[in-house]
């Protein structure tokens, strides 16, 4: 399979869960092609969404910041500035500073992907919008403050971030449109 198979399916897999707020979807088993990438999920994610003509910030790991930019050709940048913005670990409460766009353009909000080791239950949700009949009570990896935070982030739709939350070969996604209560 050449990487280009792995990138549509990978794109696939994507537009589905953000088209399913809450929806796992799992990533297909990595080749050779990229296991000797670091965090090859995440990587193989990116490299599939990113290229030279957007920006990114990494949170977490200088190192992964040179491989991506080597990997992509995305440009580095500041928290505040970038389209991309990877979260390896704790984010250390600065998802309040990633840009969200603006009412001119709200798709100038950053795509954020937090990646996680492991897919730990930590709070609950209550999620609403598109893509979700009625509503979903889901648990997330991620802590209350942080849950708080993305929610205040997003409360001007169409302003907002896109989420991405990764473990090593699955991922679900809370795009911007999604309304969530924490619980």
């Amino acid at each position: 399979m050449e990487m280009r198979d792995f990138c549509q399916k990978t794109f696939r897999v994507l537009l589905n869960c953000m088209a399913r707020p809450g929806t796992v979807g799992k990533l297909d088993s990595l080749s050779h092609l990229v296991s000797h990438w670091p965090f090859p999920s995440l990587s193989l994610l990116l490299y599939t969404l990113m290229d030279r003509w957007v920006s990114f910030s990494v949170v977490g790991d200088e190192n992964y910041e040179r491989f991506l930019r080597e990997l992509t050709g995305a440009k580095p940048t500041s928290l505040d500035r970038a389209d991309f913005v990877v979260f390896l670990g704790s984010t250390r409460g600065l998802l309040s500073e990633v840009k969200v766009g603006s009412y001119e353009s709200p798709e100038e909000g950053a795509f954020c992907v937090y990646y996680m080791s492991r897919f730990e239950s930590r709070s609950r949700v209550l999620l609403q919008g598109p893509g979700i009949e009625g509503s979903l009570v889901l648990s997330t990896p991620l802590e209350r403050e942080e849950l708080l935070t993305l929610s205040k982030v997003n409360s001007l739709f169409p302003l907002g971030v896109d989420l991405i939350l990764l473990e090593e070969g699955k991922l679900f996604c809370l795009p911007r449109s999604t309304r969530l209560e924490v619980l």
